[in-house]
């Protein structure tokens, strides 16, 4: 870096010299010796100030990109760990059935990438009510907005709780969304010695996973309806049950239409 500085020096003399000589050979009197030493040096000089200036304006323009860069990460790392956040103000205490539905939403307005869950509880106990509703939009908007990709596994007891008029709407309303919906029976999931192996080391077999860091846990009284829940953070509390969802997936049906 310094190579080009003296050889820009070395210039800024040069041309100050040429133009003494210019002024000498111009000018004419007694005092034309001192004119045109008096012009080359001046001329060294604003050169001197002009370059100066041209290269403090390049830092001050690198300087300006490069805390705009810092801005713009500080800001993207900020909305990413937005919902870790949210996670965390969740995660020290379980979670009364009034809260469910506000961290539900909390969460899902500020994932990213992924959401994915299972549904083994009540379907009268949570959708069609508003709150249900008011999530489902926000994931569909995520989806188009951000491509945020949604799937989701229905656990029932029998394949005739698909045909009742709240599942058949509930289905109908997933479809509309384009979510990746998929069933499967109770029986065949406790029958798949795979399956049974992941569901032994999970809390709850109705959880949501949030871009794969974070778990809604949703706790589940006899009748299947939800009485509370936790929040999970953190790869050792969450792999079980990302790994029970993707085991899932595989055994999992989507031919609803064959019900």
């Amino acid at each position: 870096m310094k190579t080009p500085k003296i050889a820009w020096k070395i210039g800024e003399v040069v041309i100050g010299i040429v133009i003494g000589i210019i002024v000498e050979n111009s000018a004419s009197g007694p005092d034309k010796l001192t004119l045109a030493i008096m012009c080359g040096l001046l001329s060294t000089m604003l050169l001197d100030i002009l370059h100066n200036h041209v290269q403090s304006s390049k830092s001050i323009a690198t300087l300006e990109e490069q805390l705009t860069l810092l801005l713009q990460a500080i800001g993207n790392k900020a909305t990413e760990n937005q919902q870790l956040l949210q996670a965390l103000k969740y995660s020290s205490d379980s979670i009364s059935r009034d809260q469910m539905p506000n961290v539900w939403k909390d969460l899902s307005w500020s994932m990213r990438n992924s959401y994915h869950a299972t549904n083994y509880i009540n379907a009268d106990n949570i959708f069609g009510r508003g709150f249900s509703d008011s999530i489902k939009t926000i994931h569909a908007a995520k989806k188009t907005a951000q491509s945020v990709a949604i799937s989701k596994v229905f656990i029932v007891d029998n394949t005739d709780e698909l045909k009742s008029d709240t599942f058949k709407k509930l289905i109908e309303h997933h479809k509309s969304y384009c979510f990746d919906i998929k069933y499967i029976t109770k029986q065949k999931l406790e029958q798949l010695g795979d399956l049974s192996a992941h569901q032994k080391l999970v809390s709850s077999i109705d959880f949501g996973i949030f871009d794969g860091e974070i778990v809604l846990v949703w706790k589940l009284d006899r009748n299947r309806k939800f009485v509370g829940g936790e929040v999970l953070v953190g790869h050792a509390a969450c792999q079980p049950y990302i790994d029970f969802f993707e085991a899932l997936q595989l055994e999992a049906s989507a031919n609803f239409a064959a019900l």
